[in-house]
This record gives C-alpha cells, sequence and structure tokens, in this order.
C-alpha cells in the first residue's frame, strides 16, 4: 500500500495574463483557481518530506509569487528557459474569508459535484453557431472554417424541431452547485474577485528596456516561501501553471491580451500536440481587439433570420445586432469541452467576454457603452465601490429537452437599442410595468446616452477582448495588429413600419341600411424604443406618462407617441368579387378586387384627427369609378366593400431614413363598409326582345341504320353526321357543349336555370347544365330566356336567389341563382381578346319547355309564351325598372292526328250547253271529287293531296311494261332546328308541299285538283296516278283574307293516306269536220300513253275511234230540236298517201303529213248522206253534225261497237256535237 492516499491531481491554478505594456513595466493580472472548498478544507494535504504539514484553506493562504520571463518565442515555455525570476508579493485581500463565507450562504454547495467530475472535458456535444450574413460580408469569406459554423437551416430546424417535445423530460435542474461554478461566477465581477484573492494584479519590472523585443513567454509560480510551495514541489500535479505569450515590445506603450493560454510542465514533461494554431491565435489577439466585427440591422420579424427579405417586417425595433468572431469562437470554445483523447492540447481559452465601443461615423473618439458604477454587495454586506467597465459574454444553449445535445450560439452577441449594453434600459422597465424592487438595478450606466441612437444615422463599432482576469484594452486604446475588419458600420434605418391606424368611430357591424358617413382617423402610435429612435422630443418622459395613465393593466395597451413619420393615410377601396377569378387582387376568402387607391394626408400637428368622408354612389361599373385626389371618397353600393387603410410614412426616395420603401407601408386596417342602392334602373342589358327569349324546337336525330352509315362512309365521314341536336342548340344559342352538358364560352360569365319541365342537373355554380337524355329535347319548344346583368362581378345587390321566372298560365316556372364564384373556364382566352372576359355583365340563360302537342281535349293551336322576370333585390331601391317581361308567338307543331278516310269518289260534271237547234254541243268541265268518312275535326285544318307517281293506262300500252319511279317523300323543308324569336312574321312552311283539295258546299265533299303541271288537257290524264291525301293545318277561313295557320313544315300535315288507282276526268276528244263537193270528212286524234314525260307511240293506236254523223229535226211540237243518227264508221289512220286516191284520202294523206299525231279519218260522201236523208223522208239538205266516239280495244272486237254490240265494249271518251259546215268550194291541196 502507499504510505499515503492518492491526491487528486490540479488542486490550484495559476493562470497568468498579461494586461499592458507601460513605461517597459508588463502589468500582468494572475488568477489562483483552487479546486474543492476554499473555506475550510486544507487546499493540498501534507507531502512529506517536503511538505509535512497540509496546507491551509485557500480563504487562509498568503501567496507570494515567483514571475518567469522568457525573452524568447522559439520554444514552448519550459522552466530550463526562463532567464529571469521575480519574486512579488500578492496583493493583501484582508476580505477573503468574508467574502467567501458570505458566497457559502449564497448558495447550495455540494462537494459531492465537484469530487464526481474528475475533467469537465468529455465528449457530450458541440457547440455550434450559425454564420449570418453580415458576418460573411464583412470580410473575405468562402466556407467555414470549422464544421461547427453552418450555413444551412440547421439552426431553424432546431429551434422548431417538434420531435424534442415529444420525449420525456428529464429531471428537474437542480439547485445546488459547485465551487466551482460559484468561483466562475465571482469572476464575471473582478472586483469581488480580487477581493476573495482569486485575481492579483501585479506590475512586473524586467529591468531591462528590450527585453521582449523579440517576444516571450510568462508564467506564475509559488515563490518557495508562499503557502502551497512545498507541497507543489514535492507534487508538480497538484498544480496547474499557464504561460501568457508576450509579443515583441518596444519602448511604445501598448495593451496586451492573451486570448490562449499555454501549458507549462514543472515536472519536466514535454507539451503534447500541434501548437501551430495555437500560436496564429495567441499573436493575432495579442492587442485584445476583435479582427472580424459586424452587425446588422433587424430587417424582419424572424428570430433566425434576421436579414432575410422575405420573413415578415419586424413588430419592434431591437436595435443593432453585433456579433464578432464567429467562427473563431467556435474553434475556442470547442476546444475546452472535446474529449481529452481527441484534443490534447491543454490550451486554456483566456476569453471571457467582449467589450463594446460605438462612435457616430464621422467622429473619431470611441465611448464604450460598458461603462458602470456600482456598490457590490453580497448578501446584506457592502463590498466596496465598483466603477468600471462589464462586458457581455458569449453563451451557447442547449435546447429544451436535449441534455445530450449540441449547444448553440445565438446568432449576434448582442444587440444596442441605445443607452448600455449592460444594464437593463430604465424606461423599458417602467413601460413594461415592473414597480418597486424590480426597477432597481445593482449597476448604474456611465455616459450611455453620449451617443444617442437614431434613424437615418450611421454608427461604426468595435470590440475589445475581455480575458478571465477582466482586463481589455482601454477605449482610448487602438489595435495594434492589422485586422480583416475590426470597425463594423451600421446605417441605422427604420425598417419597423408604421402600425395600425387609430379609428376612433370604427363601425362594430356592417349595416347596408345606416352606412357610416365617414371615419375619423388618428395617426399609429409609435412605441419605444422605436419613438426615441425616431427623435420624438421627449420621448421616454411622455411615455411613461402615457403609461401611468393606463387605468386597466389588462387592456393590453402599449404605451404609444402619435408617429411623426406617419403623414399620411392610402385607402385601397375593394369590393368583394367572387372566388376563383384570378382578376381579384386577392384570392383568399373574402376575394377582393381594387376599384380604386388613393392617399389622404395627416393634419401636420400629429395630435389632431383626420376626417375621411364617403360619398355612395350607384354604379354599374366600378371600373368607371374614380376617385378625386381631395375630397369626400366616392364608394359603390350595393357591394361589400373593404376599405383598407394603410398608414404611410414621409416619401423617403433615397432610404436616408427608412431601411425599405416596405418599411414605410404601415399594417393594414380593414373596414367593412356596405350601402344599399337607391337608383337600380337600367339592370338589365340594353338587348333587342327577339335577342332576349327564342323558342328552339329541335329535330330529332337520325337514328344510326345501317343505311345512315353507309351513306356517311360514302361521303368519307365515318360515322360522324352532319349535325345532331344537341350541337344545333349549342350553336344558337353560343354555348360550348360537351356530350349532354351546354356551358357558356370562355370570357363571358355565364349563369344558367332550367325549369322543371325538363330533366337536367346543374353545376354547382350555375355555370353549365346537362340534360337527361336528347330524347327530353327533341320536337318540344325549348323557350330559353337569354338576358344580360349590366352590373360588374362585384354588384351584390340581389339576393342568392337573384330572379324569379314566371310564364303567363304557370305562374313560377323557375329561379335564376347568382352564385358567388366564377367558372374557372370564364376566365380563359384562347383567342386572347383583350376585352375577354368580360367583368362588367353577367350572362342568365334560362330554359322552360312548353309540348306542343295538345292536351286530350285540345287541338293543335298556335301558342302565346309570356315570360317576367323578376329581380329579387336584397334591399329594395327607390328608383327601378319594373320587371323584364318579354312574349312571343310559337307556331303549330304537332301534327294532325286525323287519318283521311274515304267514303266515295266521282266525276263532277259543269252544265251541258248546246245549240238551240241541238247542231252541236260545248265540251264540259270535269273535275274528280272525293268524298271523306269525316270532315276535318280542326276547323283550321283541311283536306291536302299529292301526286306520288303516275303510271299509264295499260289499255293503251297494249301490255307494254313500264317501270315506275319510287315514290318522293313530302318535300317539306328541312328543320333540323326552328327558332322562333318575339315578332317573327308567320310564314306558310311546308303549305307549297301539297295540294290543297278544294272544298265544297258539303264539309265531306272535296275537289281533288290536277296535279302541279298538268292541264285537263294533259296526256297524262288519260293514265292511273297515286295519291297521298292528309289532313294539314291551314286557315281560319271564316275570315277575310283568310287567317292562315302558322305551322312548322314538319307539323303541317298529318298521318298520309295513300290512294292508288285514282283516274282524273280524260281529256276533252275533239272532232273536226270537213264538207267538200265529194262529200264530209270527220277526224280525230287516238289517245297516247305518256309515261315520265314521254309519249308511248303505237302503231296501230291502241284505240278504236268512230265517227257518228247526225241530222237534226224539229221535235212535233216545235219546241225543241233533236239528232238523228244517220250512220257510223271507223275512222282509220293512214300512213300513205296514194296515188289515184279519192279527194277524202288525199285531205287524210295530207293531214297525216303534216301532223305526225295519230289521227284518225273517216269520209261520208254527199251521194250516200242523200240516201240516209231521203230513207228517212228527211231533206236533202238538212243540217248534219258529227261527234266521235274512241273506244278502247277489247281482246274479240265485236263488228259493230257502237250499234248491235254496243255496252260490249268500254267508251274511253266521245267528243262534243259539232256541225258540219257548208261546202267548201276549196278542198284541201295535196302535197
Amino acid at each position: 500500500m502507499p504510505p499515503f492516499p492518492p491526491v487528486p491531481e490540479n488542486k490550484l491554478s495559476l493562470l497568468c495574463f498579461p494586461a499592458k505594456w507601460e513605461d517597459q513595466k508588463l502589468h500582468i493580472r494572475v488568477l489562483t483557481i483552487p479546486r474543492g472548498d476554499p473555506l475550510t478544507a486544507p487546499l493540498i494535504t501534507a507531502r512529506p518530506p517536503q511538505a509535512p504539514a497540509d496546507g491551509p484553506a485557500f480563504a487562509k493562504a498568503e501567496f507570494k509569487f515567483q514571475i518567469n520571463l522568457i525573452p524568447s518565442l522559439e520554444d514552448l515555455p519550459d522552466p530550463l528557459s526562463v532567464t529571469k525570476l521575480i519574486s512579488l508579493d500578492a496583493p493583501g485581500a484582508p476580505r477573503k474569508k468574508e467574502i467567501l463565507t458570505a458566497l457559502a450562504g449564497q448558495f447550495d454547495i455540494d462537494p459531492a459535484i465537484e469530487a464526481a467530475t474528475a475533467n469537465p472535458r468529455r465528449p457530450r456535444g458541440a457547440v455550434k453557431k450559425l454564420l449570418t450574413t453580415s458576418y460573411c460580408r464583412a470580410f473575405a469569406f468562402s466556407t467555414p472554417r470549422t464544421p461547427y459554423a453552418v450555413l444551412d437551416d440547421s439552426y431553424a430546424c432546431a429551434l422548431r424541431d417538434p420531435c424534442r417535445l415529444q420525449k420525456a423530460p428529464g429531471p428537474s435542474p437542480t439547485q445546488k452547485v459547485s465551487w466551482g461554478k460559484v468561483i466562475a461566477m465571482m469572476m464575471r465581477q473582478h472586483v469581488i474577485a480580487e477581493m476573495a484573492g482569486i485575481i492579483h494584479p501585479l506590475t512586473v519590472d524586467p529591468g531591462e528596456a528590450d527585453f521582449f523585443q523579440n517576444g516571450g513567454w510568462v508564467y506564475v509560480t509559488l515563490d518557495p516561501a508562499s503557502d502551497y510551495a512545498p507541497h507543489i514541489t514535492a507534487a508538480p500535479e497538484t498544480a496547474k501553471v499557464y504561460a501568457a505569450r508576450i509579443p515583441a515590445l518596444s519602448e511604445q506603450a501598448r495593451p496586451l491580451f492573451a486570448s490562449v493560454l499555454f501549458p507549462v510542465s514543472l515536472s519536466g514533461a514535454v507539451p503534447v500536440g500541434n501548437f501551430d494554431e495555437v500560436f496564429d491565435e495567441a499573436a493575432s489577439y495579442d492587442d485584445g481587439f476583435a479582427k472580424i466585427v459586424h452587425s446588422a440591422q433587424a430587417t424582419t420579424g424572424d428570430p433566425v433570420g434576421l436579414e432575410d427579405e422575405h420573413s415578415q417586417r419586424p413588430l419592434s425595433d431591437t436595435g443593432i445586432q453585433l456579433g464578432c468572431d464567429d467562427e473563431q469562437q467556435l474553434i475556442w470554445l470547442n476546444r475546452q469541452i472535446t474529449d481529452p483523447a481527441v484534443e490534447q492540447r491543454d490550451t486554456p481559452m483566456g476569453l471571457f467576454g467582449f467589450r463594446v465601443d460605438v462612435r457616430e461615423k464621422g467622429n473619431s473618439a470611441w465611448h464604450s457603452l460598458m461603462k458602470v458604477t456600482s456598490d457590490p454587495r453580497i448578501g446584506g454586506s457592502a463590498i466596496g465601490n465598483f466603477s468600471g467597465e462589464l462586458n457581455v459574454q458569449p453563451a451557447p444553449v442547449q435546447l429544451d429537452n436535449e441534455p445530450d445535445g449540441d449547444y448553440w450560439m445565438a446568432t449576434y452577441l448582442t444587440q444596442w437599442e441605445g443607452g448600455s449594453l449592460v444594464v437593463p434600459d430604465p424606461v423599458a422597465k417602467r413601460l413594461s410595468g415592473e414597480t418597486g424592487a424590480l426597477l432597481e438595478s445593482p449597476y448604474l450606466a456611465v455616459e450611455a446616452d453620449q451617443v444617442p441612437l437614431r434613424y437615418g444615422k450611421s454608427y461604426e463599432f468595435r470590440m475589445r477582448l475581455v480575458d478571465l482576469s477582466g482586463n481589455s484594452p482601454d477605449e482610448s486604446q487602438n489595435p495594434v495588429n492589422p485586422a480583416e475588419a475590426p470597425v463594423a458600420r451600421s446605417d441605422f434605418r427604420r425598417f419597423v413600419p408604421p402600425k395600425d391606424l387609430r379609428i376612433t368611430d370604427l363601425p362594430k357591424s356592417v349595416d347596408p341600411l345606416n352606412p357610416p358617413a365617414g371615419l375619423t382617423l388618428k395617426r399609429p402610435l409609435l412605441n419605444y424604443p422605436a419613438a426615441v429612435f425616431a427623435g420624438i422630443p421627449n420621448a421616454a418622459e411622455e411615455l411613461i406618462q402615457v403609461c401611468e395613465a393606463i387605468t386597466d393593466p389588462a387592456a393590453g395597451e402599449s404605451p404609444g407617441l402619435p408617429d411623426p413619420d406617419a403623414t399620411m393615410v392610402e385607402i385601397c377601396v375593394q369590393a368583394a368579387g367572387l372566388d376563383l377569378d384570378t382578376g381579384n387582387d386577392r384570392q383568399e376568402s373574402p376575394p377582393l378586387r381594387t376599384v380604386y387607391t388613393t392617399t389622404r394626408e395627416f393634419p401636420a400637428d400629429s395630435s389632431q384627427e383626420l376626417w375621411l368622408e364617403f360619398e355612395y354612389q350607384d354604379v354599374n361599373d366600378i371600373s368607371q369609378l374614380s376617385c378625386p385626389a381631395s375630397g369626400a371618397l366616392p364608394l359603390p353600393t350595393a357591394r361589400d366593400l373593404v376599405l383598407t387603410l394603410t398608414p404611410l410614412a414621409k416619401e423617403d426616395p433615397g432610404l436616408d431614413y427608412f431601411g425599405s420603401q416596405e418599411a414605410r407601408r404601415g399594417r393594414a386596417t380593414d373596414v367593412s363598409v356596405r350601402s344599399t342602392s337607391k337608383d337600380e334602373q337600367k339592370l338589365f342589358v340594353d338587348e333587342l326582345s327577339s335577342d332576349r327569349l327564342r323558342a328552339v324546337l329541335l329535330e330529332p336525330d337520325e337514328k344510326d341504320t345501317p343505311s345512315l352509315l353507309a351513306r356517311l362512309a360514302a361521303m368519307g365521314r365515318g360515322e360522324e353526321s352532319d349535325s345532331h341536336m344537341m350541337g344545333r342548340l349549342a350553336l344558337e344559342l353560343d354555348l360550348d357543349l360537351r356530350g349532354l352538358t351546354l356551358t357558356g364560352r370562355p370570357g363571358v360569365r355565364t349563369v344558367i336555370g332550367c325549369s322543371k319541365a325538363i330533366a337536367h342537373t346543374l353545376a354547382p355554380d350555375n355555370s353549365s347544365i346537362t340534360f337527361n337524355s336528347k330524347a327530353d329535347l327533341a320536337d318540344i319548344w325549348l323557350n330559353v330566356l337569354t338576358f344580360g346583368l349590366d352590373r360588374d362581378w362585384t354588384w351584390d345587390g340581389l339576393k342568392n336567389i337573384a330572379f324569379e321566372v314566371t310564364r303567363q298560365g304557370a305562374d313560377k316556372v323557375g329561379t335564376l341563382f347568382l352564385p358567388k364564384s366564377v367558372n374557372p373556364l370564364v376566365l380563359k382566352n384562347p383567342d386572347r381578346n383583350p376585352n375577354r372576359p368580360d367583368r362588367t355583365c353577367t350572362r342568365f340563360i334560362f330554359f322552360d319547355a312548353l309540348d306542343p302537342k295538345p292536351q286530350k281535349s285540345d287541338l293543335p293551336s298556335e301558342l302565346e309564351a309570356a315570360y317576367t322576370v323578376t329581380p329579387l333585390f336584397k334591399n329594395e331601391p327607390e328608383d327601378k325598372d319594373g320587371p323584364l317581361t318579354v312574349s312571343l308567338k310559337l307556331p303549330v307543331a304537332a301534327k294532325p292526328t286525323q287519318t283521311p278516310k274515304l267514303a266515295s269518289a266521282g266525276v263532277a260534271l259543269s252544265p251541258y250547253t248546246r245549240a238551240e237547234d241541238y247542231s252541236y254541243s260545248q265540251a264540259r268541265e270535269q273535275a274528280l271529287w272525293l268524298e271523306f268518312e269525316q270532315e276535318p275535326q280542326n276547323p283550321l285544318d283541311t283536306y291536302f293531296a299529292r301526286m306520288l307517281s303516275h303510271a299509264p293506262d295499260p289499255m293503251l300500252t297494249k301490255g307494254l311494261e313500264v317501270e315506275n319511279p319510287p315514290e318522293p317523300a313530302l318535300p317539306i323543308p328541312e328543320e333540323p332546328v326552328r327558332v322562333i324569336r318575339p315578332g317573327q312574321s308567320a310564314d306558310k312552311a311546308g303549305l307549297g308541299a301539297m295540294q290543297r283539295l278544294v272544298p265544297t258546299d258539303s264539309p265531306r265533299h272535296y275537289i281533288l285538283p290536277l296535279p302541279p303541271g298538268l292541264t285537263a288537257d294533259s296526256p297524262e290524264m288519260l293514265g292511273f296516278f297515286v295519291y297521298e291525301v292528309r289532313l294539314g293545318h291551314y286557315a281560319d277561313t271564316g275570315q277575310e283574307p283568310p287567317d292562315f295557320v302558322w305551322s312548322t313544315a314538319r307539323a303541317r300535315f298529318g298521318p298520309p293516306l295513300r290512294v292508288k288507282g285514282v283516274q282524273h276526268p280524260k281529256p276533252v276528244l275533239h272532232c273536226q269536220v270537213d264538207n267538200t263537193n265529194d262529200g264530209v270528212l270527220a277526224s280525230a286524234e287516238h289517245a297516247v300513253a305518256v309515261h315520265n314525260g314521254g309519249k308511248i307511240k303505237l302503231s296501230p293506236p291502241a284505240t278504236d275511234m268512230w265517227i257518228m254523223l247526225y241530222t237534226q229535226v224539229a221535235q212535233i211540237d216545235g219546241e225543241d230540236h233533236r239528232n238523228i243518227l244517220l250512220t257510223r264508221r271507223q275512222a282509220k289512220v293512214l300512213k300513205t298517201w296514194q296515188s289515184g286516191s279519192t279527194t277524202m284520202e288525199a285531205a287524210a294523206n295530207f293531214g297525216l303529213t303534216k301532223d305526225p299525231r295519230p289521227t284518225a279519218y273517216a269520209g261520208f260522201s254527199h251521194t250516200e248522206i242523200r240516201e240516209f236523208l231521203t230513207g228517212l223522208g228527211l231533206p236533202r239538205d238538212a243540217p248534219l253534225s258529227v261527234l266521235a266516239v274512241e273506244c278502247l280495244p277489247e281482246r274479240d272486237r265485236p263488228a259493230d261497237p257502237l250499234g248491235q254490240d254496243l255496252g260490249d265494249v268500254r267508251i274511253l271518251r266521245v267528243s262534243p256535237l259539232v256541225p258540219v259546215p257548208q261546202i267548201c268550194k276549196h278542198p284541201p291541196c295535196g302535197p
């Protein structure tokens, strides 16, 4: 076993800090830091034989120092290199024990804490710092010198990291401390540390003026006569000695500073590690001034990125942020806490803090911001008077609930808000509501207001380093060593915008019936310290008075003074727009569209109010509203208005006072206002009534039959038809079409409504309508109301149900909504039309349906549709137009349902007319009549017929087969869509497609007119016809002139009756007669069959022609005459002229050659005529007449069809009776 128990190492640390070189003397400050209890326990126990007894407690120890001087920097400090030893007594500390005892009573000191901490350097995290923009811009920064300096978002993320809050919280912090922490706190006030025997100021005279001409080292050990000297000699490990580097000195005085200390081995051991970096640090900072000083002003309210221009503007001014040597501080701090296994160099950081000097730009004298006076006390005991400087320290902090996490340094070392940097601002404490003892401070600032902080001025800063002994260069001294950025310049500008305007008569709620006449505005308040920065005279005193005048502490009022910089107010008048409208200036709820922006100036006296007068105006379009530069503000009515009142500061184009132009704009205050309108005349867009209402009748689409597909394929259209009913409807209404959905065109806001008469679905915003099926739209009157609301999109004078639509005879048929949003399709502008989208009006479309088919008891008739559109105002205006009314008449669109049925048919003849002596008769007019079973059920209807086909009489073609063309369809005009508008004239659509049957006195009997293009003598009359008979809408024949029925072409005619084998009366058979010296010659043309407009020539003709010769005699009573048949003879068609023929034959041949038509001739000689007359006992010169009879051919032709075979042969036609003229002296000439 060892003769005595092991003694912990490092019971006493001796640190030497040079302060200055003056009068060839070296001023140093020695730190004697004990480990353990300094009051009772011996600091170092006995170490026989050199130290047979325990050393005294630190509180009782008497020190005598031995100053070790080395005049060279060639090697690390080594006792063997010491060339001069100087013994000096430590300054007296008579109150050492008293002070240490008082401290022991102030704190709960637990010796176990220190005993358990063998070495404070342990691997538990690192110190990190965000390198700010101001630091990086202060010098030629490239990349961080240490990995603990960050440029990314890790600092911001660490502050905002929610994950650490999910961990279980650690144990509560203990109130127990160690003596080491107590001594560390005591050293913050070096006067107390000196009185407690911790710090010992000494002056060393090397004896030679050039002793340190090449630099050197100085460190302190204990003189052999000092307490603990024998113990340390016996056990050198019980003490740690550190040397300070001394730069090359001349006769000129200069400050000295040791930023780092170097180890001195009393046992002769060689220090471990590479000291190149440490040497450089010691040399760079041996004048005690910071090398890279930077400053910034908080331009945002983000505590992380103070200079991030995209962050929110600051709410209050925090003055000027100051920092220095960020990376060097990180290197020093992390070196102190790095694991000894990694960092073997024992080089304590000498830096304890910083002292800041300031001067206004243009001045040469520096002024310290750290000066204070104090009467320090420990407990209730006064220590003495202190007048000097304090310091600010870098204070790494660990995030809550992260005991093993990294430490982070603040982005800046300190911030200057004017006054002292080390004494709390008494004005701020008063304004925060603190009273009594809370207002007291142990320090009193000295010369704190010598350099006032004001907006618009520029300031320069430098920082002096403070070591552990409290030493730093004086404010009157200047740096010795060159530096990259020893002075930081800050142009102090106002970044805090004006606060909220004060509105004394702000309405509590929006009352459209009682809108405010105006607003009373006061300048915004400027709080502390910005009120001082703005240069308000006696700002602090007036703010304190305002604070004391606040009677209700819970009111949350912040003392402030009228902002002298807020000289005007900007008024932005905005109207609530439609959701999703990209034309709005603000999209969040409620979306707003700017009407105009103007300004009004506050009175020059900041205590005076500004009266903002309103003038409400009824306008259709807010884009036409302008605001004068002064006077009342025109506000549009019937709109939800938001008046954004923004205080504006004075003009500063060069930014000599403000930090940015944005800083001139204060926080906006929104005031909601609405007023009812008085005049809402001309609510609707001025349009023709023909544009406001139209009735659309759609023809159903043709079914996709194979024939249709084949026809489309033949045209090269695939399966795409020429048009379809939905496309026709969309084209007529100028709407876009997608399937069964109709949507407004891009650029035009369209609101659609529909009655229950049509199955449909409306879009939520009423911008489109989808019909259930096309079948619901076919063959009904789609009455479409189209009108424009002549108000811009912000106008909101109507209820949610904006319009009520009524139809005469049906009351209300539907409503139209005015949605609060706009469909994004409306905002598209594919044609890049500068006038689109049109925000000045809204197009409304309302669909209604009328079934043209009559009710069971009614008949098809013309309809009348009259609509009334009534606007539903939120508040009824004083002046308004009546409801929108529009009407139209609709043609009949329902076909007659009655089907014609024939009862009988016959020929109507004109009266028989003859000569008085019965020598001739006139041809009778003939017409075919039809008798129907029923008269027209609808008095406005009548019967119509049209020829479908014609065929020749087969008796006239001798069995020749002919091919009939296909029957034509009803030739009515195509009506894929029929559009009727108000005031449209009635037409006669389709009326010409069929021939109206001529009515007679009988309601069921009608004359069938001849087909168009044919006459009674047309050869087609010899054939057969196929007719189609229909009932059709015609006219009210009871009026003169007749009032024709207005009908669509497709509805003009009803179902057909097809009638075959119809024969019109035959053309009149004309018989010609000549009387010559040879006899009587009669002729007549044979019937010729016609097909497709061409004659069918047969040789010989198909019919037989007979000539009947009559003579007239008087009745016995003499009242009348009668004809007596003399003879009959079949007429023949002569084809050639034969030489030597009789005169009659020559005449026949002459006629044949001149007229190629088949004409039959028959002649009677005078001789035989006289014989017939004589045989009957009649005079030989009795008057004669002839007529022709045309007989149809028979298979077995009888010899005398008009005589004894009469009745066996059908007679085709008989000519009128023709008188035989007197004898012609000159017979027809030959060829």
